[in-house]
């Protein structure tokens, strides 16, 4: 986002910060990406809508708390939608979902590097990701499903760009280790 976006988006949150029936160009605006952020994760449309009109109930109520910080709204909304998801699954008992396409796989083969060596299939990617904890496996996520740059991902996850960086490295690590064992 351009500085001008950002100014025109903080704007239209103390607008909605005076007035909640102002928040509807917030809730237009961020709609679409927040929901397929949780789809994502959840792969089922019905828990996805829940979960999608939960974290926008969360969000104008604790507006009046938001603070900018120079960084868009999306990520604040990333992360109260990320923190459901994970009330979600805590909640239910249930295994976390990795949707993984040929295209993620790519990307990802090509961090862990020598893909031939290691005998990375579609299957076998799917597998090792699953093995990762559930923090893990949102980096990978934001990381290579959504191609979120590692400034985002910092704003996301409340760390610095650089820290993002290096979790990265850490899981691809990671994975590369899941693999020998497989």
């Amino acid at each position: 986002m351009t500085p001008e976006e950002l100014e025109e988006e903080w704007q239209l949150i103390q607008k909605a910060q005076k007035d909640r029936q102002r928040f509807g160009p917030l809730y237009s605006r961020n709609y679409e990406a927040v929901f397929r952020f949780i789809f994502n994760r959840i792969a089922d449309t019905e828990t996805t809508a829940d979960i999608c009109s939960i974290t926008f109930l969360k969000a104008v109520d604790k507006l009046e708390s938001y603070r900018f910080k120079g960084k868009p709204f999306i990520c604040w909304l990333y992360r109260i939608a990320s923190n459901e998801v994970s009330q979600y699954y805590r909640k239910n008992n249930k295994n976390r979902v990795v949707i993984l396409e040929d295209r993620y796989a790519e990307t990802i083969k090509d961090e862990i590097g020598n893909a031939e060596e290691l005998e990375i299939n579609l299957s076998k990617l799917e597998k090792a990701i699953r093995m990762l904890s559930p923090e893990d496996m949102e980096m990978v996520r934001m990381r290579f499903f959504e191609k979120m740059s590692f400034r985002d991902i910092g704003d996301i996850l409340e760390i610095e760009e650089n820290n993002a960086k290096v979790k990265n490295h850490r899981i691809i690590d990671k994975l590369r280790k899941i693999f020998i064992k497989l």
